[in-house]
């Protein structure tokens, strides 16, 4: 059985791990996870189903060195970059390995391979990469030769007792908002959402912020001014994978907060995916998404879309559903995802 090195030297995108994990499992691969010591939070959960859990400071040019001499003396082959982006990465890009050992990697934004030198000489290194939706394939190839493969992030989480209680909790007359991921202004419009809060209607709702870094404290103290605090739920501190799940099981409405206009906006459609996409797949639940993205080719996500404001609480109020979900075909994506490994 095969040893392969999963690596994430970032702090971020933790949540597209279980699904290579299980790729690599139903592929009849060991697995040594090796992380950032800052996502420990996030993929302690994982050691019962890799055969070894590392963690180091990428910013160590020691760490990344005694990596380098790890994966060289346990004769691994496949060398696989969840980020395969940052300084971290770039730096052991750099280093000179055998020429045995495969290395490939997802690219999370393609507009690096654009504008980015750093990432021009990581990607010499790879002998082909990953994006993270089969719409965003058709746009890798006009920035790269190299051999390319789209799979799914979105895997079942690894169940926890919080999350199997949720049931119907809560408040059933209350509709649940949920945008899940850390808030940052980059990534999603929250001005938008200050709107969507201040909206007048008779619906009973909820909107659940499952995020603390970034723009956290920024956004959680014009909450606190605005009057509208009992219309959130937010945190001060790092979000748990239960109370994560908990959320994502009790909530109707997944809100994608990416806005026509927004440099964010141009970004989602042409160079990377949001994580809100992800996670409506993953969990299955709908996921309430403007209408630009509804002309995106091969945008099959749980999205139902809106126009403006009004629109997306009358959806909201016709308790809209999805008439059919993504399709998530595991074993699909598995075999594209290990036909990038040797």
């Amino acid at each position: 059985m095969s040893t392969i090195a999963l690596i994430e030297f970032n702090n971020y995108h933790a949540e597209c791990l279980l699904a290579q994990i299980q790729y690599l499992i139903q592929s009849d691969y060991q697995i040594v996870l090796i992380c950032n010591i800052k996502q420990k939070n996030n993929v302690e959960c994982y050691r019962e189903l890799v055969s070894e859990i590392r963690y180091v400071d990428p910013h160590k040019i020691s760490d990344l060195c005694k990596t380098r001499s790890y994966i060289i003396k346990n004769d691994i082959n496949n060398v696989i970059f969840n980020t395969a982006h940052g300084s971290a990465v770039l730096k052991f890009c750099l280093m000179p390995f055998p020429s045995r050992i495969n290395f490939v990697g997802t690219i999370h934004n393609l507009r690096k391979l654009k504008d980015s030198l750093g990432q021009k000489l990581i990607h010499h290194r790879l002998s082909g990469f990953y994006v993270l939706a089969k719409y965003m394939k058709h746009n890798a190839a006009k920035y790269s030769k190299l051999k390319s493969a789209a799979f799914s992030a979105s895997v079942a989480p690894v169940a926890n007792n919080v999350a199997n209680n949720v049931a119907n909790n809560g408040n059933n007359d209350e509709v649940c908002l949920v945008v899940p991921g850390s808030i940052e202004y980059k990534r999603r419009d929250y001005e938008y959402l200050k709107e969507i809060a201040n909206y007048k209607t008779d619906i009973k709702y909820k909107i659940v912020l499952l995020g603390t870094k970034g723009d956290g404290p920024t956004f959680i103290d014009w909450i606190k001014t605005s009057g509208l605090h009992d219309k959130f739920v937010y945190f001060n501190e790092f979000v748990s994978n239960e109370i994560f799940d908990f959320y994502m099981h009790r909530c109707d409405y997944l809100l994608a907060l990416i806005e026509p206009g927004s440099k964010a906006a141009e970004d989602y459609i042409n160079y990377k995916i949001s994580g809100t996409f992800i996670q409506a797949v993953t969990y299955q639940k709908a996921m309430l998404c403007n209408a630009i993205f509804e002309e995106v080719a091969d945008f099959d996500y749980n999205a139902i879309f809106y126009s403006n404001t009004k629109e997306l609480f009358d959806l909201i109020r016709q308790k809209a559903t999805i008439s059919k979900l993504a399709d998530n075909d595991f074993e699909l994506n598995r075999k594209e995802y290990i036909s990038l490994l040797h």
